[in-house]
């Protein structure tokens, strides 16, 4: 049987301890990073744009003009 929070918490002395201390490996995500440089990165604010999956807190959204998708 697994040991619960409260008797981990003992052992450690102190709910900091016991997380300072863990056993538990760092989590990887299978993301590539997107970058090049830092020039481009620069200039990307001022000649691109940028398009963010906002979805989970804008439930209407509205694309106008001639180059909309």
């Amino acid at each position: 049987m697994t040991e619960s929070l409260a008797a981990a918490i003992a052992r450690a002395g102190s709910p900091v301890q016991l997380l300072r201390n863990a056993q538990a490996r760092p989590t990887i995500f299978p993301v590539t990073a997107e970058f090049s440089n830092w020039r481009s990165e620069q200039q990307s604010w001022q000649k691109t744009v940028a398009l963010l999956d906002q979805s989970h807190h804008m439930t209407d959204l509205f694309i106008r003009g001639r180059d909309a998708l």
